[in-house]
């Protein structure tokens, strides 16, 4: 991951899995002031070098004071697996796309200047190829 963020003096990174641990620590090393968003505990190697929030992105409560001094928005959380059957259409609804809008509505509200959403390889779908690329045929698993 390329890590050229200068200029950047805050961030916040919703989602700290795979993608997002290693863009908060690409952050953090460019001098970046970084907020997490995420359900689990926050790592002992980030513990003191990031402010981090332990909640559920489907939890009503307001991202406003989350966002409060945050340039650019960092989306990489979801709350369901994509292609998950038992999680049904509604359920994905009201727990991604509602809980999205109201992180995007927070980000316009507290005046976020970015906001980045990352989609995942799930858009590829199941592929017989590997290593998938960009430039592969997209065929959605959610």
């Amino acid at each position: 991951m390329q890590s050229d963020f200068k200029g950047i003096r805050s961030a916040a990174v919703f989602g700290a899995g795979f993608i997002g641990k290693h863009l908060i620590k690409s952050l953090v090393n460019s001098g970046t002031r970084v907020y997490v968003y995420d359900r689990n505990d926050c790592p002992c190697d980030l513990s003191g070098v990031v402010n981090w929030v332990k909640s559920d992105f489907r939890s009503t409560e307001s991202f406003a004071k989350f966002l409060t001094d945050v340039e650019v928005v960092y989306h990489l959380i979801s709350s369901t697996f994509p292609g998950d059957e038992a999680t049904g259409f509604p359920c994905e609804l009201k727990d991604n796309v509602v809980s999205t809008l109201r992180l995007i509505d927070s980000s316009i509200k507290s005046g976020v200047r970015k906001f980045i959403f990352a989609s995942s390889s799930s858009v590829y779908g199941v592929s017989e190829y590997s290593p998938l690329t960009e430039d592969s045929n997209c065929h959605p698993i959610s």
